[in-house]
């Protein structure tokens, strides 16, 4: 350490400023959905067939400033189509429900350097897509979908740097 000093100290150079964007947070998050489709009412749901979740679809992310109840964060919101294949009236037939889900929520920053000059850009990505994780035919004639995402989010800033630049051949 005392090497490093003696070094520093013997060097001559000016500090200089670089503004440059970084990733100033990240965090990710899983969520849980219960989802619950209405079938027309001449269909009884006798058993649940098979399950698929497609067109996820997100819109762009958004800054959620902190408040007193909640950290920074990034929220995520967009829409996913959920299908179910099931039989009804004892399985006299089949039919397949279809529903677009929306969904928001908020992934907190579990690392966030708030000493940023400005806030730029949310980014987010999909790093479980929606799975449907179980499904059941509920007493009141409902079939219920629970679907699972997880999401990873980052936040980028313009942030400041100092470098000492050396005049030509000192560095040698």
């Amino acid at each position: 350490m005392e090497d490093r000093e003696v070094l520093e100290e013997g060097l001559t150079g000016n500090l200089r400023e670089i503004i440059t964007k970084a990733v100033c947070g990240s965090g990710k998050k899983y969520f849980r959905y219960a989802n619950y489709l209405k079938l027309p009412d001449n269909h009884i749901p006798t058993q649940i067939l098979g399950t698929s979740v497609t067109q996820l679809k997100m819109r762009e992310p958004a800054i959620a400033p902190a408040s007193q109840q909640e950290e920074t964060g990034i929220k995520v919101t967009g829409t996913y189509e959920l299908n179910v294949w099931y039989s009804y009236n004892n399985s006299r037939g089949t039919d397949i429900a279809r529903e677009v889900i929306s969904f928001e929520e908020g992934v907190p920053l579990q690392e966030y350097d708030n000493s940023s000059i400005s806030l730029v850009e949310a980014r987010a990505l999909v790093i479980k897509t929606p799975q449907c994780i179980e499904a059941s035919v509920e007493r009141d004639n409902r079939i219920k979908v629970e679907v699972e995402v997880g999401f990873f989010v980052e936040i980028v800033g313009e942030t400041k740097i100092r470098v000492r630049v050396y005049p030509p051949g000192e560095m040698s």
